[in-house]
Formats: C-alpha cells, sequence, structure tokens
C-alpha cells in the first residue's frame, strides 16, 4: 500500500527481505529465535507506522499457539508394566571390572609370596650357618709360657671325633713312603677356623683354612698341626683316619712322628723367690769410763 518494496525497507529498517516475507508470510521456521523475531516485528511495525505493542501480543499468542500444537503432535506414551531383568548372565556376572582387579592383585600377591620363599630358600641353602669360636690369639695369649715337656701318645688306634683325649696306643703300620719321608698327614677342613703347620721346625701354613678344602704335608721327622677349633680339622695320618681333632671350639696342637702321636703339655716356669731384704740395725755407741776424781 505504500508503493515500497523490500529492497527500500532493508535500507532504512536494516531488515533483511528473506526476514520481511518471513514475517508478512507467517513461515516461523525461516526466521531465528524468538527473541530475535521479537526486535525484527518491532523495528518492521514502527516503520510501518502500526501498533508495536498490539503486535507483538499477537505474536506472542501464536507461539504459544504454535508449541501447544506440537504438543499434540507428539505421540502418547503407553504407560504399563515395566519388567526389569535382575539377572545377569552367570559369564557376565564373574567378568566385572572390580572382580578381575581384584582377582588380579590376589594372583599379583600369591605370586610375589611364592618368589620370595623361594629366594629365602635359596640363600638358606647357599650360604649355610657357620659357627665361630674365639680367635685362636686370645686364647693361646691365656695359655702360660714356660718349657714344654712332651707327652708321647701312641698312635694305635684313631682319635675319636668328638673325644677330648688322645688314644692310649697305636700300632704303626704306616704305608710305603719316601726314603727321606717318615711322616704323611692329611688335613681336611671341615669348616674354616684357625690353622698352623709346621714342618720340620718350619711354618708351611698359617691362617684360616677353607671348607672342603685339603691340606697335605709330609716330613722327615715331625709335623706339628695346631687347630683353633678341633672340629674344624680332620686327620689322616699315614694312611689312617684319626678323624677330627678334638671338639668345637677346642685349642689342639700335636706332632706327628714316625714313632707316634705327641701333644706338647706347657708347663710353668718356675718363679723366682724374692731375697729377704735385710734391714741393717745400727752398732751400739760407746760410752765412757769415769776416772775417779773427774
Amino acid at each position: 500500500m505504500l508503493s515500497l518494496t523490500c529492497d527500500e525497507i532493508e535500507r532504512h529498517t536494516r531488515v533483511r527481505a528473506a526476514f520481511q516475507k518471513a514475517l508478512e508470510e507467517g513461515a516461523l521456521d525461516d526466521l531465528p529465535s524468538p527473541v530475535q523475531t521479537r526486535g525484527i516485528l518491532a523495528n518492521y511495525a514502527s516503520f510501518l507506522d502500526l501498533d508495536a505493542d498490539a503486535i507483538l501480543l499477537r505474536f506472542a499468542d501464536g507461539l504459544q499457539a504454535r508449541h501447544r500444537e506440537r504438543l499434540l503432535e507428539k505421540p502418547k506414551r503407553r504407560r504399563g508394566t515395566m519388567t526389569v531383568n535382575t539377572s545377569l548372565p552367570p559369564l557376565r556376572a564373574f567378568i566385572a571390572s572390580d572382580l578381575l582387579f581384584g582377582g588380579g592383585i590376589a594372583i599379583l600377591l600369591i605370586l610375589f609370596a611364592i618368589w620370595g620363599i623361594t629366594r629365602v630358600v635359596a640363600v638358606g641353602e647357599a650360604n649355610p650357618p657357620r659357627a665361630t669360636s674365639l680367635p685362636v690369639s686370645q686364647i693361646l695369649a691365656e695359655t702360660p709360657v714356660g718349657s714344654q715337656g712332651v707327652t708321647v701318645i701312641p698312635a694305635d688306634t684313631a682319635l675319636a671325633s668328638t673325644a677330648l683325649a688322645v688314644p692310649a696306643t697305636i700300632t704303626l703300620q704306616a704305608p710305603t713312603l719316601g726314603s727321606d719321608v717318615n711322616v704323611q698327614v692329611n688335613l681336611v677342613a671341615i669348616e674354616s677356623t684357625y690353622l698352623r703347620v709346621s714342618v720340620d721346625g718350619k711354618v708351611q701354613f698359617e691362617g684360616r683354612t677353607e671348607a672342603g678344602s685339603a691340606y697335605p704335608y709330609t716330613a722327615r721327622n715331625q709335623i706339628e698341626v695346631l687347630a683353633g677349633s678341633a672340629s674344624g680339622i680332620k686327620v689322616t695320618y699315614n694312611g689312617r683316619d684319626l678323624g677330627v681333632m678334638g671338639g668345637f671350639g677346642e685349642v689342639v696342637d700335636r706332632i706327628y712322628t714316625a714313632s707316634g702321636v705327641t701333644t706338647p703339655t706347657p708347663t710353668l716356669a718356675p718363679t723366682s723367690t724374692a731375697a729377704p731384704d735385710l734391714t741393717p740395725t745400727t752398732a751400739p755407741s760407746a760410752t765412757g769410763t769415769p776416772t775417779p776424781g773427774g
């Protein structure tokens, strides 16, 4: 009626021509959001000198009517009994995430316990406990120093493994030795202990033995063996097995000769007697004889 085109109205109102056409045709789906549409509608009505408030009220009624129509178009949900399946399949019930996690932790703990027990047993077998004894230097320091007398013990029977005394007699049937060899002693270390071996007066070995090692010696006259722990040394004398030298922690010193086994026994040196302290006595002084008439 005003003989205005949509392009002319767009230049004056900044309302796009497409929106003008959608408003006049009532195509609400082609318009932007309801808030923006209200602004466009108010601007367009004011430019045409119309009652903008009345038009906006009619627009609001149209939106409500359109909303009710859409609600009627939606199908109604059927109300009925809803059955819920509370039972899970057997396999799925056992494969829950928390059960898998807990089972994995339990298996790891069991494997760790088995590994730890195996490790402890292996370490225990590799390093068996060994008895320790007092240092031989401390034991020898308590032995009185003096001249040694030799007690000859014939070598007939083998020494007992734990006997503290040496057997009484030994009938010598030594194996055939060299012309310059009369004594043959083979020492086997059962455990680590102090050992000193002297062959014909010369020290051939002094130190700690290694368990399982053999120490063979031959001599022309004698072989002296000093053990810090007699239970740790096993002796074979001229082909005869004499067993261990003595008990655990016992310091034993033995001399092996062609005629038998001797044990040096320490004897105390005689103690000097102090001379009595003589106190000199003072001789009495002479007194003068009185003279007559003096």
